[in-house]
C-alpha cells in the first residue's frame, strides 16, 4: 500500500511540474503574440503615413519612371484613395483615422 501511495505522489509531482512548464510556455507564447500585433500596428501605422505623405508618394511615381508612366498614375489613385484610411483589423477593409 505505501508503495502504491508513492507512486501516487510521483505521477502527482510529474503532473504538476507538466503544468508549470506548460503554464510558462503559454506565458511566453502570449509575450511573442503581443509582441507580433504591436509589430503589425506599427507597420500599419508607417503604412498608412506613407500613402497619406504627398512627398513620399511623388517620390515612388517618379522612380517608375516614363516608361511605366500609366502604371504609375493609377497607382497614385489606389494610393490617393487609400489616403487617411487604415485597414480595419481582420476584416480586409479600411477605416477612417
Amino acid at each position: 500500500m505505501s508503495q502504491a501511495i508513492a507512486e501516487m505522489e510521483k505521477v502527482t509531482q510529474t503532473i504538476a511540474a507538466t503544468a508549470e512548464e506548460s503554464a510558462a510556455a503559454s506565458e511566453q507564447l502570449n509575450a511573442q503574440a503581443e509582441m507580433s500585433v504591436d509589430g503589425v500596428r506599427q507597420l500599419e501605422q508607417l503604412v498608412s503615413r506613407a500613402l497619406r505623405a504627398p512627398a513620399l508618394r511623388a517620390i515612388a511615381l517618379r522612380s517608375a519612371g516614363p516608361a511605366r508612366g500609366t502604371l504609375a498614375s493609377i497607382g497614385e489613385r489606389r494610393a490617393s484613395s487609400f489616403a487617411g484610411r487604415i485597414p480595419t483589423e481582420g476584416t480586409g477593409t479600411y477605416g477612417e483615422l
